[in-house]
């Protein structure tokens, strides 16, 4: 599935996406991976953690996004679809010192505009329940779907959060809401 619809940097806030002076997200590279895995490290609790390999992996695949802020990076999403309609957000990590400034809503805008454009027609992410950002979910319009406990780790309670897609079908000249 091709990455589509990344967001380019601008010396003017572009007034219709609302994306400020020198913010961009960008496919990710190998030079990436030292800031992944950093990210990965000091947020374990809330994203967990996924060897260099399968970043590797959805490198290759152009399913790693890196927001960067003035040319340093700020957060970062993978994800995967799937052929079942689904895209599945596996981690989104955000510098907490940039939260509320929008990195976090425009990687999820890629996620969006990636999922539309390849026919997904659903968006889910599983998250901790306890964590501060189930609060962000919602404000995206991803509504929690189940709440259930990992098996491996009996303590750990986790969130699924969905987010249907509206989809446009030009053959028939309707626009959809998905339902699963």
């Amino acid at each position: 599935m091709p990455l589509l619809n990344f967001i380019e940097p601008s010396d003017i806030a572009n007034v219709t996406t609302g994306v400020p002076p020198g913010r961009a997200v960008r496919p990710a590279t190998r030079r990436d991976l030292t800031f992944v895995n950093h990210c990965q490290r000091k947020w374990r609790e809330s994203v967990g953690f996924l060897p260099t390999q399968v970043f590797e992996r959805y490198i290759e695949a152009e399913q790693l996004a890196i927001c960067e802020e003035n040319g340093l990076p700020a957060g970062y999403v993978n994800w995967c679809g799937t052929t079942k309609g689904v895209t599945r957000v596996i981690q989104v990590a955000v510098d907490p010192e940039l939260l509320r400034e929008r990195i976090g809503s425009l990687l999820m805008d890629m996620i969006q505009n990636f999922a539309i454009a390849n026919d997904q027609s659903i968006i889910r992410l599983t998250s901790r329940v306890d964590l501060f950002a189930n609060e962000f979910w919602p404000h995206l319009g991803f509504q929690p779907t189940a709440i259930y406990r990992r098996p491996t780790v009996r303590k750990l309670q986790l969130i699924e959060w969905t987010k249907p897609l509206i989809i446009h079908d030009p053959t028939i000249g309707v626009t959809l809401r998905s339902v699963e």
